[in-house]
This record gives C-alpha cells, sequence and structure tokens, in this order.
C-alpha cells in the first residue's frame, strides 16, 4: 500500500500506475524537508539574463513569470550536479497541486535561479508530512534537458522518448513539471467512475467516490 497525501492507494493495476507516477516526481530531491525556509521574491513578465554552460557557451535564458505566482515556501535550497551540469536542487511546500500553478512556482524560482544549467524542485504539502504532490525541471540548454531526462530515465529507455521529452521542454522555457497529486487526483476519478461493484464490491473509502 502506498500514500499520497493521506490517500492509500491499493489493487491491481490502479497501483502501479499511481506508482510509477509518484516514482519519478522524488527522484531528485528524496523526502527530506529541511527547516529553515528562506524568503520568497515577488516575479513577474519575462526575466532574462546570460547564463554560461560548462563548455563556455553563453546562452540568453528567457523565461515567463505569470503575475500570479501562487504562495509557496522553500524547505530545501541547495546545488548540486546532474552529470557535468550543475544543478539547483529545491523543495517547496504549497497549498496547490495543479499542473498550472506548480509550473508557475516552477517558473519564477527558475527566473531566480543563477550559476546553474538546471534545476529540480520537489512540491510538498504545507502541513507536515514527507509525501510530495508533484515536480518541477527547468533546464538552460537541450545538452542540460538531456543530461538529466537520461539519468531519471529507466535502464534502456526509448533514446527517442527521451528526445521528445527534452524537446518538450525547451519550446516551454525549458520547463517540465509532473504534478503528481493531480494525476493520481485523476486516475482515482477515472477508477470510481468505471468501478462495477457487482464484481469488485464496494471502492477504498480513501478514494471518497461519490455515492459510496
Amino acid at each position: 500500500m502506498y500514500h499520497v497525501r493521506g490517500v492509500a492507494i491499493r489493487g491491481g493495476n490502479m497501483a502501479v500506475r499511481i506508482l510509477l507516477v509518484v516514482a519519478v516526481s522524488i527522484v531528485f530531491c528524496g523526502c527530506s524537508q529541511p527547516a529553515a525556509p528562506p524568503e520568497q521574491a515577488e516575479k513577474e513578465g519575462v526575466e532574462e539574463a546570460v547564463e554560461e554552460t560548462p563548455d563556455g557557451e553563453k546562452i540568453q535564458k528567457e523565461v515567463s513569470v505569470p503575475p500570479d505566482v501562487p504562495a509557496y515556501t522553500l524547505t530545501k535550497d541547495e546545488m548540486g550536479m546532474v552529470g557535468s551540469f550543475d544543478a539547483r536542487v529545491v523543495s517547496a511546500s504549497t497549498d496547490v497541486t495543479s499542473g498550472e500553478d506548480l509550473e508557475a512556482i516552477t517558473r519564477e524560482l527558475w527566473a531566480d535561479t543563477t550559476r546553474a544549467d538546471t534545476m529540480q524542485v520537489v512540491f510538498y504539502p504545507n502541513e507536515p508530512t514527507a509525501e510530495t504532490t508533484g515536480s518541477g525541471m527547468a533546464f538552460l540548454s537541450e545538452a542540460a534537458a538531456r543530461a538529466t531526462f537520461q539519468e531519471i530515465s529507466a535502464r534502456g529507455a526509448d533514446p527517442n522518448a527521451i528526445e521528445a521529452d527534452v524537446q518538450k521542454a525547451m519550446q516551454n522555457d525549458g520547463i517540465s513539471v509532473i504534478p503528481t497529486q493531480e494525476i493520481v487526483d485523476n486516475l482515482i476519478e477515472e477508477e470510481c467512475a468505471k468501478w462495477d461493484t457487482t464484481t469488485m464490491g464496494t471502492p477504498p473509502p480513501e478514494w471518497d467516490c461519490p455515492g459510496y
């Protein structure tokens, strides 16, 4: 049995699907949250900066930041490495879980990031817990994105699929987000809609299916 924000997931293919979603979102930063949160800054518009890659190439980083970024608190902010690339590794607690909201936070954090080729964010709910609600990634270059996706992909993963992820991120200001909790909630909603009580009994109460 696995818990995502207090929702116990059990039973067959549903559990496998949800575990796969969650595994990707926690691969970078683990589940610990240091106690001292740095302050966040307010941003809007398009942030521009010139960054330098490990081979000395100068890249103009442009990332748009929406004016209504949801509230969040940083609980971890460290530097690390992904291959030969400098990586900012962040944890953030927030009440929001949608892909749109998590991307807005990722964009603001990336706009504030300097001297890093890539950034990884793991999101948590505001209440004390080690359960993640999503993850975000940001990349300065295709090379940094490719190195990151290759690192988190399963051994023997299709190179074409990795390249598709790289290009999708780079077409989105170098941003990629996995809204784990939103995906899990949607999967549970789908399971509730097709649940057959005749053959399967009552759905798990923690799914909170309508009518049960």
